[in-house]
């Protein structure tokens, strides 16, 4: 007669963890451990073990038991086997049943989920048994509106969180049917069905989660916010078939499983056809790690702002190579005629190195400009502006000028052909270009063939060989290559690391292997905080070293100044006023406003200085007289357009240091008091 067990003190010996974890491998997740259920058919885990309670569960099937339970149920043993295995009295004399192993195969799962619910489903699940009730929910749909099911998210005693599934569902062996906590059936259905089927034509919106979905869909109504169950993980598991042919801009969370998800999601979705667009999100350790479009909105980015963050950061996305492959492409890239560079350089040359003086001297060539004593042939030019004031404008007004032959600036151009690389927002550069066109009175018949566009952002370094072997593949000199904007071509993932934006500078340069051997006219961002007296790209000492020429492009209102800064190439030249026009382009039947640059003479620059001088004279006049009437009233009194003129000449005055925002109102300062009663 065997010996009555004593189980409570056997299960308190024995370790859970690793006597599962030798038959199921377990990964830590929180307090507990999890595995994909050894029990029944499941593509992501969803058995957990739970060492401080002593038992296992699966949230899937339902299985659940301690360590006793465990041997039982996965290796067919009797109760007494189970716990002679765990060495608590000697085996049976009875052979164990020969049970085989439980495979992972679907067939084992009763339950089959039904999608949709039927209408008479009956309400979702309030709680979980075990996890009790959850903190959100995030109903899925169909395109029609029918319920498919749902995904809950738990908050776990360790605080962690844990989301799980809810389908309806029929169990096969009874018939019963009911909501169950199981996956959805594959492949999975995208969040946000409903969203799509009602905007057809709308721009769509990924996100990883359902709380960024809604996020996005609450702040951005212009687009369809659309994520998939499961994770990062489960990209493969998902249907993405009603994305085809759609235009569709990923924002992954802000970490590296996040972009190996979004990654993946790409994929899926270039097999479809879909127009990609990818967020330029913000340097990594600038934000928490995992920070996405929900924690943008509670940082305060909403409704126009953020739609302009999505405007601004979203770009033409392409494959990315591995930094293995992009090294390769750049020496490729530099290895036909580039200036030489040490770590290019790794084969001895089977020509001579040396050469005599009055042979190098003979070797020179003429000094070409393409623009007059301003844009030199073969040249790498950087051209630096704080968003939003023209540097676009005018370096377009700059590229239409030598591809059709006209004057820039009064002064004389070398006519060519002229490549331009459009990464940031080539949808507007487009409507740009044709406001550009009907300013300076050019048809498209005029420029049929001179012009080469690139309208898509993309890491340079693998992308420039092949350039180069197209543009080849045409008649004709290239006088002028155009970036818009540098960065937007970047092939590292730090804009101001000097190594990365020293080799960028270099992939910049070699395009003027292109026929013709153009100058390169490339849009740089400025450094932070920049200023009229400091505009210089970023990318450090390193970048700026490997330029030929910083020009630099200063608003004051509807004015602009094109100049040059800290380096300088060639003859100095004076400064180049330009003044903005607004312009309405027709665009599908709709009228589109943008605006384009147009040179001006001194005259002209001094008129319009008067004219805005004027205008800031009445704004500090008003504003101590009436110090309280605000934008609206001010406007009024001051003869001007509406509140937008007034915030544009406000800004003038607050650089100038006149007047400072003081609870929440500008008011004048000291000097702004001084000036106004001066001018009265």
């Amino acid at each position: 007669m065997t010996d009555k067990v004593d189980t409570a003190a056997l299960l308190a010996a024995t370790d859970l963890v690793a006597l599962i974890d030798s038959y199921v491998p377990l990964k830590k997740a929180g307090a507990e451990f999890e595995a994909c259920c050894p029990f029944h058919g499941e593509d992501t885990p969803s058995f957990k073990v739970n060492p401080a309670k002593g038992f296992y569960h699966c949230f899937g099937c339902g299985a659940h038991g301690d360590a006793i339970g465990f041997l039982m149920q996965f290796k067919g043993l009797s109760f007494l086997d189970a716990v002679a295995e765990l060495g608590g009295a000697e085996r049976s004399a009875v052979p164990p049943r020969s049970l085989p192993v439980p495979a992972r195969e679907k067939e084992r799962a009763p339950w089959v989920p039904i999608v949709p619910a039927p209408a008479d489903a009956g309400d979702l699940p309030a709680a979980h048994l075990v996890r009790g009730r959850p903190v959100a929910r995030w109903e899925y749909r169909d395109a029609d509106g029918r319920l498919i099911g749902a995904v809950y998210r738990f908050v776990r005693s360790d605080g962690g969180k844990e989301v799980l599934p809810v389908c309806y569902a029929r169990n096969e062996n009874t018939g019963v049917t009911e909501w169950r906590w199981m996956a959805f059936p594959e492949p999975r259905p995208l969040y946000g069905l409903d969203r799509l089927a009602a905007k057809p034509d709308a721009t769509v919106l990924l996100v990883e989660g359902e709380k960024c979905a809604d996020a996005g869909h609450e702040e951005l109504p212009e687009l369809v916010t659309v994520s998939w169950p499961g994770g990062g993980k489960a990209v493969s598991k998902v249907d993405w078939a009603p994305l085809a042919g759609r235009k569709v801009i990923t924002w992954a969370d802000l970490d590296e499983p996040g972009d190996q998800a979004m990654q993946a999601a790409r994929e899926r979705l270039r097999s479809i056809d879909c127009k990609l667009w990818d967020m330029k999100l913000p340097p990594v350790g600038s934000k928490p790690k995992g920070w996405d479009i929900a924690d943008a909105v509670m940082d305060g980015l909403k409704g126009k702002e953020l739609a302009e963050f999505v405007r601004v950061n979203a770009r033409s996305a392409v494959p990315r190579l591995t930094t293995e492959q992009a090294e390769q492409v750049a020496m490729a890239s530099l290895s036909r005629g580039t200036p030489a560079k040490p770590e290019a350089q790794n084969k001895r040359s089977n020509t001579p190195l040396l050469v005599d003086v009055t042979e190098w001297l003979d070797q020179s060539t003429p000094m070409e400009w393409v623009i007059d004593g301003l844009i030199q042939r073969g040249c790498l030019y950087a051209m630096t502006a704080i968003t939003n004031h023209g540097k676009t404008a005018v370096g377009l007004l700059m590229a239409m000028c030598v591809a059709a032959g006209k004057r820039f600036a009064e002064r004389e151009i070398l006519p060519g052909k002229v490549m331009i690389l459009c990464g940031e927002n080539p949808d507007g550069f487009r409507t740009r270009m044709v406001a550009t066109m009907q300013h300076l009175g050019i048809d498209r018949e005029e420029i049929a063939g001179l012009i080469t566009v690139l309208p898509q952002a993309l890491p340079l370094a693998s992308a420039v060989q092949q350039i180069l072997e197209e543009a080849r593949r045409s008649a004709g000199d290239y006088s002028l290559v155009m970036v818009d904007t540098s960065i937007a071509f970047y092939s590292g993932d730090d804009e101001d690391d000097n190594l990365q934006a020293r080799t960028h500078a270099w992939h910049l340069r070699a395009l003027s292997e292109l026929p013709g051997h153009p100058a390169i006219v490339a849009m740089t961002h400025p450094t932070k905080s920049a200023d009229k007296e400091s505009l210089l790209p970023r990318g450090g000492g390193a970048f700026l070293n490997e330029i030929d020429t910083n020009l630099t492009v200063w608003s004051e209102g509807e004015t602009a100044v094109l100049h040059w800064h800290r380096k300088k190439r060639g003859p100095d030249f004076d400064p180049i006023p330009f003044e903005f026009h607004g312009k309405t382009i027709e665009e599908h039947g709709r009228n589109v406003p943008t605006v384009v640059a147009a040179h001006i003479t001194e005259q002209r620059e001094g008129e319009l200085r008067h004219k805005r001088q004027q205008s800031e004279d009445r704004l500090l006049y008003e504003m101590l007289h009436q110090p309280t009437a605000g934008y609206r009233a001010w406007a009024e009194h001051c003869q001007m357009s509406g509140t937008s003129a007034v915030h544009r000449v406000m800004q003038r005055l607050k650089d100038d240091k006149l007047v400072m925002k003081y609870r929440g109102a500008m008011v004048l300062t000291e000097a702004g008091k001084k000036e106004a009663q001066r001018i009265t």
